[in-house]
């Protein structure tokens, strides 16, 4: 546990001596900093990783997320020229090769997933593996929720029994 908040410190303290000054920033890159500030310090208390471990297996995780982010933009960009080409109303074969080209756009991010994955495998024993790919779907599912929740009208101004709960997974 000390080695947990010793790092946790040493980690804030690096972010924050590095970080520019608000009017610098874009607008939207102080929550996607902190969300992925939040991540990284529940992947290294669920995954127990010691500096040393941590250190690397941030390097390879981070270089994996740089992919990530890459083939999302194409998927964004793909997207976009699809649901132009469907409201512009183009032809057939027009609509085929902007549909293939989305779908292309979706395996590449899969592909850079799952890359990302592997790319730490050597660094984890099996149990901080298995570790990982449960936290990396629990985590999605989980900011999922928080947002459908932050949509949500308040309980009391719902029906409730047209609006079922949310289930937990399994």
């Amino acid at each position: 546990m000390k080695r947990l908040s010793s790092l946790t410190v040493a980690m804030l303290a690096a972010t924050m001596l590095v970080a520019q000054p608000p009017a610098q920033q874009p607008p939207r890159a102080k929550p996607a900093e902190r969300l992925a500030q939040f991540k990284k310090l529940k992947l290294i208390e669920t995954l127990d990783l010691d500096e040393k471990t941590a250190e690397k297996f941030f390097v390879r995780y981070n270089e994996g997320q740089k992919k990530i982010d890459q083939a999302r933009h194409d998927l964004r960009t793909a997207i976009g020229e699809l649901e132009a080409a469907i409201r512009a109303n183009v032809s057939d074969a027009e609509l085929t090769a902007k549909t293939q080209a989305a779908t292309k756009a979706l395996q590449q991010l899969s592909s850079a997933t799952l890359e990302r994955l592997e790319s730490v495998r050597s660094l984890l024993n099996p149990q901080q593996y298995a570790k990982l790919v449960v936290f990396e779907v629990r985590f999605i599912e989980g900011l999922q929720r928080a947002m459908l929740e932050r949509q949500r009208p308040p309980l009391r101004e719902r029906d409730r029994r047209r609006v079922p709960p949310l289930e937990e997974p399994d």
